[in-house]
């Protein structure tokens, strides 16, 4: 019989550390590691940088997504992605009983050119979408 062992909760030195990892807005309940959980700026700053580097790659992406756990930021992301020329963007409200977040998912190609793109993959990567 195997026994499962507790998490053990940081005590001393290094929950001190882990503590001032991130700032008190960062603590949430999430999993992983506290510097994996925020950024400076936070959120909208995080993915306003995602979106301004998605210029980059366009050419080499068909969609680009991030999660959007605040629904004040969407107001602010819809204009950058304006501003950034995006031709196509959606977003998904997904929810887990009282916890609501969403994703938004952009792209800089039109109809035809995420059909090309589409056809020209090979059948193993194009899933069943």
């Amino acid at each position: 019989m195997h026994r499962r062992a507790k998490p053990r909760r940081a005590t001393g030195a290094s929950a001190a550390i882990s503590r001032r990892a991130a700032p008190a807005s960062a603590r949430h309940n999430f999993g992983g590691q506290a510097g994996e959980l925020w950024c400076p700026g936070g959120e909208a700053r995080f993915v306003s940088r995602m979106i301004g580097e998605s210029v980059d790659f366009a050419s080499q992406v068909l969609w680009f997504t991030s999660l959007v756990s605040r629904s004040d930021h969407l107001a602010r992301l819809r204009f950058e992605l304006r501003k950034a020329a995006a031709v196509d963007v959606r977003e998904v409200t997904m929810a887990q009983g009282a916890k609501q977040s969403r994703f938004l998912a952009w792209t800089f190609h039109d109809v035809d050119a995420r059909r090309a793109w589409w056809h020209a993959a090979p059948t193993a990567q194009r899933g069943k979408a």
